[in-house]
């Protein structure tokens, strides 16, 4: 891994310490990388990409190896639902593991003096995958991308 990457994952990270709630997605295959949002305590979103190395499809359309957005801040009101969100789907619900192959999931973070994670959930009653529906979420705040 080179030293660029290695440092912006650093920067992930230290978001990602701060964080009431995240999600990220992995994936091989030819331009294998990560992306993800990450929500802070301080009310910020963030949204990033990495790829794990350069490729001929990457270079071909000038995607960067790395992007973070600036941190958006959000509303009172979509802070709230993701405190709702937190309470309701991850703190009152049971999810199943599903193990998937090149790629995968989890939806992670610290509430209430409490570190969360699940990786590749599913509600075990209904079967709807946690980071689709965080995502959902996500895609509903009036934030500009």
């Amino acid at each position: 891994m080179g030293e660029e990457l290695k440092n912006f994952k650093e920067e992930v990270e230290k978001l990602q310490e701060n964080s009431i709630l995240s999600m990220s997605n992995w994936w091989g295959f030819y331009n294998p990388g990560e992306a993800g949002t990450i929500i802070t305590k301080d009310k910020k979103i963030y949204f990033y990409t990495f790829y794990l190395r350069q490729t001929p499809f990457l270079e071909q359309d000038h995607i960067p190896l790395e992007s973070m957005s600036d941190g958006y801040t959000l509303s009172d009101q979509d802070y709230d639902k993701i405190i709702q969100f937190i309470e309701q789907e991850i703190k009152n619900k049971s999810y199943e593991f599903r193990p998937v192959r090149d790629s995968g999931n989890r939806v992670f973070g610290f509430y209430k003096d409490e570190h969360f994670q699940y990786p590749n959930c599913y509600d075990s009653n209904t079967g709807e995958s946690l980071y689709h529906k965080l995502q959902k979420l996500i895609k509903s705040f009036d934030i500009e991308r």
